[in-house]
This record gives C-alpha cells, sequence and structure tokens, in this order.
C-alpha cells in the first residue's frame, strides 16, 4: 500500500470507527496486562485485519469498499470500548461524568461523516449530504444511460436474443428488473466457467450455451478492467464480445460464439 493509501486508511479510521480504535486499544493494553479474554480479543482483530489486507488487492470497489472486511473486528472494536467504559471504576467526583462525556464525543464524532456517507462530509455541504436530500424513487430508471441502452436493445432485437445479463458493479439487478431481464454477478456459478483457465474451448461453449448468458456489462474502473483482461475467458475462442453501446461509466456487450 502507498503512502497515500495508508493516509487513506488512518482517515477512514478517525472519521468512520473512532469507537473501534478506542475498544482496540483497550483490548491491546488489557491483554498486555494479562487478561485472557483481551487476547483472544485482540488476537481475533489482528487475524480479522490480516485477512482484510490480504482481500485488497481482489476488490474491485477500492480501498473503501474493501474495508467491508473489517466489520467484524470493528464489531469487536466497539464491544471493547463498551466493555471498557462499563468496568472501570469512575471512583472520583471529578471523573464521574468522564465515560458519558466519552461516550457523546464519539457520537458527535461519527455522527456527520455517517450522515454524509458516501460522501466526506469535510468537503460536502451539509445540505448535499444524502442524509439531507431526497431519495429518488428506486424503480425510476428513466435517467440511467445503461438502462437506456438496453431499452434500445430490447426495441431492435427478438426478446428471446437477450437472455442473463452479466455484470461486474451491484446494483444491475434492480435497475434491470423492470425491463424483465436477469442479472448476475461475477461471483456466480453460472458464471464461473468465464474464469476457469483450465477448461478446454469446447466445454467453455458448451457451458456458454447452458447458462443463458447473452450479454455483459462492463465499468469503466481500471481494476474491472484488467481483472477481466487477465481472467476472463470473454475476448478468448470461443467466446467473443461485440460492443453495443457504451456510456461515460459502463460499456455493453454481446457476447458471441466462434463458429
Amino acid at each position: 500500500t502507498s503512502a497515500g493509501g495508508w493516509r487513506e486508511i488512518g482517515r477512514f479510521a478517525l472519521q468512520y470507527a473512532p469507537v473501534a480504535l478506542f475498544g482496540w486499544v483497550w483490548l491491546a493494553l488489557a491483554a498486555f496486562r494479562g487478561s485472557r479474554f483481551a487476547l483472544w480479543g485482540s488476537g481475533a482483530v489482528v487475524l480479522i485485519l490480516v485477512l482484510w489486507a490480504a482481500s485488497v488487492r481482489y476488490t474491485n470497489g477500492g480501498l473503501f469498499y474493501s474495508l467491508r472486511v473489517t466489520s467484524p473486528a470493528l464489531a469487536l472494536g466497539a464491544i471493547a470500548a463498551g466493555v471498557a467504559l462499563a468496568s472501570t471504576t469512575w471512583s472520583r467526583r471529578s471523573l464521574s461524568l468522564l465515560a458519558p462525556a466519552l461516550v457523546a464525543l464519539l457520537v458527535i464524532a461519527t455522527l456527520p461523516p455517517t450522515l454524509a456517507l458516501p460522501k466526506n462530509h469535510a468537503r460536502t455541504p451539509w445540505r448535499a449530504w444524502p442524509a439531507f436530500t431526497p431519495h429518488a424513487d428506486p424503480l425510476d430508471n428513466s435517467a440511467d444511460p445503461t438502462v437506456a441502452l438496453f431499452k434500445r436493445l430490447l426495441a431492435t432485437v427478438p426478446r428471446e436474443r437477450v437472455g442473463i445479463v452479466l455484470a461486474d458493479s451491484p446494483g444491475f439487478q434492480r435497475r434491470l428488473a423492470p425491463l424483465g431481464l436477469d442479472v448476475v454477478p461475477l461471483w456466480s456459478p453460472q458464471a464461473d466457467f468465464l474464469f476457469d483457465a483450465s477448461l478446454p474451448p469446447a466445454e467453455v461453449a458448451r457451458r456458454w450455451r447452458d447458462s443463458g448468458i447473452t450479454h455483459v456489462i462492463h465499468t469503466k474502473w481500471q481494476a474491472n478492467l484488467d481483472f477481466f483482461t487477465v481472467h476472463s475467458r470473454l475476448a478468448r475462442p470461443p467466446l467473443g464480445q461485440r460492443m453495443l453501446g457504451e456510456t461515460a461509466l459502463t460499456a455493453v456487450f454481446a457476447i458471441t460464439l466462434a463458429e
């Protein structure tokens, strides 16, 4: 990870997970003092973070999206923070309000980033935060250029020639559902043959016919494009791709078979 990547990780942790960070620190200190509970908790957190670090290079959604793998570690940290605040003896009167003050501070610190997700609250006016803007009708795809491509396709070719659509980005299942189209993600068992380099061409062709997949949506993210270039059988015999159209963010292809 580059220095810029580590800075982003630090920013994400401070903005979105200060409670978990507090809990991790408490777990580490308690483990150092010999607490078996804290030792197991610290080990679990470290293991989860190691698994996350190993998964980053395989995550198409980028660094922020990859952090979903750390969810168990964040949950453990939040639990540990609660245990720390509940179990600490605040004997002196001057410290009696320290625990609720810390809780209030953590809530105040995490509220703006949460309300602004997925935008950066520091760079976005609060009136433009998703929490304060009207939600669009989730079934209204009239302004979606990728959906418009498929509407034009369905208007020009017989419906039976448009089968299952393979997409490398989440959300297309919902977006194309009003058109009566089924969408499967890259990790669907229906598409595993497209990424199996050991299969002979004849078997790839047979599985493609059986899968019902006729079209593919490529999102114009470099990580996605690199993944397809290196691992996919779509652009290698016996399969091929014919572009039907593109938008600023996507490209739609028909899958072809070399006879």
